[in-house]
């Protein structure tokens, strides 16, 4: 979910502000905000999950990658924006330092590395995939289009939590 929606957000949100109707210089301040939230908001999601519990943590941060498109579509000034993708693209970013987390978790020394090539394989795959599905969206839904698809690549790890959580239960 990370790979898809960071790459198709860096490469196309440039698109989507003039798309919006804001000055073309608003797409490097958005990116620009955007990576600042990737780099400030992990320690503080961290801390959350030290403190709340990894699952619930992702949960959070999944849930806010979820709505924050939709907050974005709301954004009537650039201002708005920056702070709508500072916050969201952190806690997307959030989704894969948990994933990194949970594979420390779960694989031992021996298995640890194949486990992270993996994930950096579907990493890699969302990368290749996903902005060419952000980009059809774009050009054939317009702006809101492109970011429902952006909200709807983040219900994976939300479904994902729900997924075990069924198989836990049924245990």
């Amino acid at each position: 979910a990370m790979g898809a929606i960071e790459t198709s957000a860096f490469n196309l949100l440039p698109l989507w502000v003039r798309e919006v109707g804001f000055e073309d210089a608003a797409a490097g301040y958005l990116i620009a905000a955007s990576g600042l939230g990737n780099i400030l908001l992990q320690g503080p999601i961290g801390v959350l999950a030290d403190r709340y519990g990894r699952t619930r943590t992702l949960l959070g941060v999944a849930i806010i990658g979820f709505i924050g498109p939709f907050l974005l579509m709301a954004a009537r000034s650039p201002i708005e924006a920056y702070a709508f993708c500072f916050v969201w693209s952190g806690c997307v970013t959030g989704v894969y330092t948990l994933g990194l987390m949970g594979l420390a978790e779960r694989f031992g020394k021996t298995e640890l590395a194949g486990a992270n090539a993996a994930y950096g394989g579907s990493y890699g795959l969302g990368q290749l995939i996903a902005p060419l599905a952000g980009g059809t969206l774009l050009q054939a839904l317009g702006p809101a289009g492109f970011l429902a698809g952006l909200a709807v690549m983040a219900l994976t790890p939300i479904l994902a939590i729900a997924v075990q959580h069924q198989a836990q239960r049924k245990s």
